[in-house]
């Protein structure tokens, strides 16, 4: 190997050594600013903010597009919203990428369930009996926030996968 050739290749390592910690450190920036915003959608959905929710599930989603988790979560944001073609997409994609987190199945089972029971029905023009928006209220609130849940929970209650 010429001596220029010998130097040339050892810059160029040197560059890449000095490059990957800021690559490592801009990932690692990335993942606490994913989990910093599922964080605060769990928290918005638990006091009912699902707007709030969704946006903030949007965000950890850009941040770290293939983590079921947030997906799940993000699906039931729009479940509750109302975006009922978003929250499916949501949901298949999560369960593309986890197929055994049962949580998430079983989330999308109950979407699957509400849609059949009371979206389609309204859509036809059927009367659904029970129907949720007769019910619209904290209950409703309570019971989809059980669907999301926070990472940092340590015993991991209600129904769904944490972020």
């Amino acid at each position: 190997m010429r001596p220029g050739r010998s130097v040339s290749v050892a810059l160029a390592l040197l560059a890449l050594l000095f490059a990957c910690p800021g690559m490592v450190e801009g990932q690692q920036s990335s993942e606490k600013a994913a989990a910093s915003e599922a964080k605060r959608g769990y928290e918005a959905a638990r006091r009912g903010y699902w707007q709030e929710a969704n946006v903030r599930y949007e965000s950890a989603n850009r941040l770290r597009p293939n983590d079921p988790k947030i997906l799940s979560n993000l699906a039931v944001s729009f479940e509750v919203i109302g975006d009922y073609d978003k929250a499916r997409a949501a949901y298949e994609r999560a369960l593309d990428l986890a197929q055994n987190q049962r949580n998430i199945k079983r989330n999308f089972d109950l979407f699957e369930d509400f849609v059949r029971t009371y979206v389609d029905k309204k859509d036809k023009g059927e009367p659904a009996s029970g129907d949720p928006e007769e019910k619209q209220g904290e209950g409703e609130t309570t019971e989809a926030a059980q669907k999301v849940e926070d990472k940092t929970s340590s015993e991991g209650g209600g129904n769904a996968e944490g972020v």
